[in-house]
């Protein structure tokens, strides 16, 4: 299937941006489809620093975005590393950053990286392939409650005490080697009559958030953009799970109402209470021509936070 940037209308209407030279983020570049729509946008004077931890994605990122007018400046790396790869150019503010979390197109298409249940490869499922254990080797010393709690945690999963053991099993038995091994292992205790979606996508989505630590990177990354944000800025969070969405929203309904941390008891009036310099929107979904055109967007969901432009 070929790559199609999801929400990429909303995204754009979005990339407006106040300073004459913006420096602007793209913390997951992939198929840089966004980027390259960002990069047309900008200014000769911008700047452009694209981030991801897949080195495959920094070689398209390249092919793609080469001629551009402004500065473009491709990192290999993850979420808690933008600060580092901003000091690193002598960045101290960003005016835009957008954040497309989750697997890639290209990652889930690409057999041999193991995403996927679609297509048999490897157990894998590193987005890094350059660090780290694989899907396998962490299976190998891990635990019957620890995967089961992984299963419930990172892929909210009802049936994850009857398929860890199913994988477990698989496992100790020598049957546990390529990704369609492991979707047999959750078919095996979950039918696919009993689900709308493969009865497998849960686990799936559960082991690949726990190899490569995602909901750790994407709370650094939410922690660490707000601050750096400039007057006017925005930062953008595509997500494609209540896991991620959850972070996003709960992390930007905290800048947004500071007030909320001052204890009822505290004697501040309205106009002593702290004041928010942040607004934000969202969720905002594809609309019927996206759904239509790119059944992978059905998921997702944009949420913008704002930084207010008279803010100090």
């Amino acid at each position: 299937m070929p790559h199609i940037p999801v929400l990429m209308n909303a995204v754009c209407a979005r990339a407006q941006f106040h300073a004459e030279n913006p420096v602007v983020v793209d913390a997951t570049l992939g198929g840089a489809g966004h980027a390259a729509a960002l990069v047309e946008r900008m200014p000769p004077g911008g700047v452009f620093i694209g981030i991801d931890r897949d080195p495959e994605a920094l070689i398209r990122g390249r092919e793609r975005l080469a001629g551009a007018r402004c500065a473009v400046y491709l990192h290999h790396g993850e979420f808690s590393e933008l600060p580092e790869v901003l000091d690193r150019r002598g960045v101290s503010e960003i005016d835009f950053l957008l954040a497309d979390l989750g697997v890639s197109s290209f990652q889930l298409d690409e057999a041999d990286r193991g995403f996927s249940f679609s297509a048999d490869g490897p157990l894998d499922m590193r987005m890094n392939p350059e660090a780290g254990e694989t899907l396998l080797e962490k299976l190998s010393s891990i635990e019957y409650a620890d995967l089961a709690s992984i299963l419930r945690r990172f892929g909210e999963e009802p049936a994850a005490g009857p398929i860890a053991r199913s994988i477990l099993r698989a496992l100790e038995q020598d049957q546990l080697h390529t990704t369609a091994d492991l979707a047999a292992a959750v078919t095996r205790v979950v039918p696919s009559f009993t689900r709308n979606l493969h009865p497998a996508t849960k686990t799936f989505q559960a082991l690949r958030i726990w190899v490569n630590g995602e909901l750790e990177e994407v709370e650094a990354l939410l922690a660490a953009v707000p601050e750096l944000l400039t007057p006017g800025g925005r930062m953008l969070v595509i997500s494609f799970h209540s896991l991620e969405d959850r972070l996003a929203k709960q992390a930007f309904a905290k800048l947004c109402h500071p007030e909320r941390d001052i204890p009822s008891w505290v004697p501040l009036t309205r106009d002593q209470m702290p004041k928010s310099r942040f607004w934000t929107e969202g969720p905002i979904g594809p609309d019927a021509d996206e759904l239509e055109a790119n059944p992978r967007s059905r998921s997702a969901k944009l949420r913008v936070l704002w930084t207010l432009e008279d803010a100090t």
